[in-house]
């Protein structure tokens, strides 16, 4: 199960870095570096924006706009290091994400529910390195997101962590493919509704998610449905993703 996540996770890498939050003169320029980045499976450049980001914003004053795109990062980049087994490096951005999970005193309610997913979202990671307290934090993080999605039902960043906590839910549980497609659905219908599909990471991620799980349940004509989605949105990914998702 460990390592079909992990699979299904290299895919994942920066998935959360499109979220907008307050305006920032760099964050475009920013998530155009990271977006070229990403798409041309430039990971090495990722590591590099990741640590610059990092050491440019311990020079400036706090705010909801450098910390959240902070974990968004490092979220992402969590996720690599796990599907490479690179655990220590992992710890090491674990780490610094729970630091400014827990300095975090934000006021504002859209940021408030957004910190609140990134604390489940360290839940999962949490079970994946430290592979302790699985069952307690596993059930934390499960109940916290459907909570969050009840009273957020247009956030689509909860409905995306909630398709992976039941994709790696034991079976006995509730955890099933089918229920994680059903989410990613939804958060693909948010994103395109509220015009959040145009070099839009997540976007592009919940696409390649949802194809390579049809592929997963032999749903092939599905999985084809969802990668020339991908294809047309975006003509530059890269061969690899493609094959990857095709299983070849």
């Amino acid at each position: 199960m460990k390592k079909a996540f992990f699979t299904f996770l290299t895919i994942l890498i920066f998935s959360f870095l499109a979220f907008s939050y307050d305006d920032d003169d760099n964050k475009e320029d920013d998530n155009n570096k990271f977006y070229n980045a990403f798409i041309s499976g430039d990971i090495k450049q990722c590591e590099k924006e990741l640590k610059e980001l990092f050491t440019a914003d311990e020079k400036e004053e706090y705010s909801d706009s450098s910390q959240l795109k902070k974990l968004e990062y490092a979220f992402g980049y969590i996720g690599w290091c796990l599907n490479e087994s690179a655990n220590n490096d992992a710890k090491h951005w674990l780490g610094r994400f729970k630091e400014i999970l827990d300095n975090n005193n934000t006021s504002d309610v859209k940021n408030r529910c957004d910190i609140d997913i990134y604390k489940n979202a360290f839940l999962c990671y949490s079970i994946l390195i430290e592979n302790k307290s699985s069952a307690l934090n596993g059930s934390k993080a499960y109940f916290r997101t459907k909570d969050l999605i009840e009273k957020n039902p247009d956030n689509y960043l909860a409905k995306i962590l909630m398709s992976k906590i039941v994709l790696n839910m034991p079976k006995s549980l509730g955890g099933s493919r089918k229920k994680a497609i059903s989410y990613l659905k939804q958060a693909i219908l948010l994103m395109e509704g509220i015009g959040e599909d145009s070099n839009n990471w997540m976007y592009i991620n919940s696409l390649i998610d949802i194809a390579d799980l049809y592929r997963q349940e032999s749903d092939f004509l599905s999985s084809e449905t969802y990668i020339n989605k991908l294809l047309l949105k975006e003509p530059s990914i890269s061969s690899d993703v493609i094959k990857t998702i095709r299983g070849k």
